[in-house]
């Protein structure tokens, strides 16, 4: 009985390595030409299950305990295997890595510049926003990039926040589409992106930090809609997929221009709500763009996000889920830009989302 107990983890581990191989099988690439759409509803399917794959790893203190019970060498092999994978891919999350440890006090150095940037998708409806105001005051970025910045939205902020910030750029039309941008640093030039369907504000700005010109891009990308089937055989619909078809086309639009900006002779920071995870195929495309991930390179932990708020409630006062369970706000750097502190910040005010806040230092040109 104890020896069952011990290789309980494989009914965990064996999946989980099924999922993990055909997942790679299936987001690396493309074939050409185009697949039938069999292929198309597989892929779809694995990029719904990418975007939650940090919890296909909840049972792993459950097989500590089935080892504790066990104590053999085959439950000891059984329990590694789900933890290897969690370690391979979140692992470097939970260990100290340079960027934690770097000094961030004192002085800068001549000619290095130290910007705290922030990312808030502040949500488009119409609401008290004060605390909005006081989240952003809280976490006191020198560069602060709102999406979803309705008209109301970017009034009240400007004036809960505007005498800090000398510089900004608003761009407030249409809803979910509206961005934002105010700088304690010289606005040098600003424009418009939109490599959507929907008319987005994207921003891409160029920002005078201490005499080295940064480029800054405030991205928006498309929520993929989730896939449900009805059946006969079950009593509610099931998802089978995600649709994601705007998103791809997006990150394909976007992967041209953000390279040219990483070989040019600027730093640059990306940073925006991405309405997708660090595991999905788009987000490793943005990455092979010339970008870092600057959670990745000095964050603690998951980087949940969303939702900030509440969203499934069982009564009065009471909710089944009332914390982040995805992480779809992120912040990238080009590799001239050193990333000392990444953090998803506590508190949302009235979002549903947290923001994203980092501290990058700039070196000399």
């Amino acid at each position: 009985m104890r020896r069952l107990i011990g290789l309980s983890p494989l009914v965990h581990a064996i999946p989980l390595l099924a999922y993990l191989l055909l997942r790679g099988l299936v987001t690396n690439s493309v074939p050409d030409p185009l697949p039938e759409q069999h292929w198309w509803r597989v892929y779809n399917l694995v990029t719904l299950l990418n975007e939650f794959t940090p919890w296909f790893f909840l049972p792993l203190p459950l097989w500590l305990v089935t080892l504790a019970i066990a104590r053999t060498k085959g439950a000891l092999v059984a329990t590694a295997l789900p933890f290897a994978m969690f370690l391979g891919l979140y692992g470097e999350l939970y260990v100290p890595r340079p960027a934690n440890l770097a000094e961030w006090s004192g002085q800068a150095a001549p000619g290095e510049a130290r910007l705290r940037v922030m990312t808030f998708n502040v949500l488009a409806l119409s609401r008290p926003a004060a605390g909005l105001v006081q989240v952003v005051n809280e976490a006191d970025p020198d560069v602060f990039l709102a999406q979803e910045l309705t008209p109301e939205l970017a009034k009240t902020l400007d004036a809960g926040i505007g005498d800090r910030y000398p510089y900004s750029r608003l761009r407030t039309n249409g809803l979910w589409e509206a961005q934002g941008l105010w700088s304690r640093y010289p606005i040098v030039e600003e424009e418009r992106w939109d490599g959507s369907r929907r008319g987005a504000n994207w921003q891409h700005a160029v920002l005078d930090v201490n005499g080295r010109h940064v480029d800054v891009v405030s991205l928006h990308l498309t929520t993929p809609r989730i896939n449900m089937r009805s059946s006969d055989a079950l009593p509610l619909p099931v998802a089978v997929g995600e649709i994601s078809e705007a998103r791809s086309l997006e990150v394909a639009w976007l992967v041209p221009r953000l390279r040219t900006l990483a070989a040019g002779p600027n730093p640059v920071i990306v940073a925006g709500d991405f309405n997708l995870t660090d595991q999905t195929p788009e987000f490793r495309r943005l990455l092979d763009a010339g970008y870092g991930n600057a959670y990745r390179q000095a964050g603690w932990g998951i980087d949940f996000t969303f939702p900030s708020v509440p969203r499934l409630r069982i009564s009065r006062g009471h909710y089944l889920i009332d914390f982040p369970f995805i992480g779809i706000d992120h912040v990238l750097v080009s590799s001239e830009v050193q990333t000392r502190r990444a953090e998803v910040w506590p508190e949302g005010g009235s979002s549903d989302h947290r923001p994203v806040v980092v501290d990058v230092m700039i070196p000399p040109a």
